[in-house]
């Protein structure tokens, strides 16, 4: 017999390390969520090239990161 717990959140954690991997398809995914993949990788280097050039401007880091956060928001739909 089988000791495991069949969760969501267990297959959800399993889908999501696979993913890492590389190991998914990409036609399960819709166009819109490979469009907000990519802004989220853009936003991200931009965090990044901000912080890098030794950005201390605490307003403008914030607003970076919460609109970092919509679109993870928005991914995550």
């Amino acid at each position: 017999m089988l000791d495991q717990s069949f969760s969501q959140e267990n297959f959800k954690k399993i889908f999501e390390i696979e993913n890492r991997r590389g190991n998914f398809e990409k036609t399960f995914y819709s166009d819109q969520f490979h469009r907000l993949s990519g802004e989220l990788k853009k936003q991200r280097a931009i965090i990044k090239a901000f912080k890098g050039k030794g950005g201390q401007d605490d307003d403008s880091l914030a607003k970076l990161i919460d609109e970092k956060k919509e679109i993870e928001k928005a991914k995550k739909k």
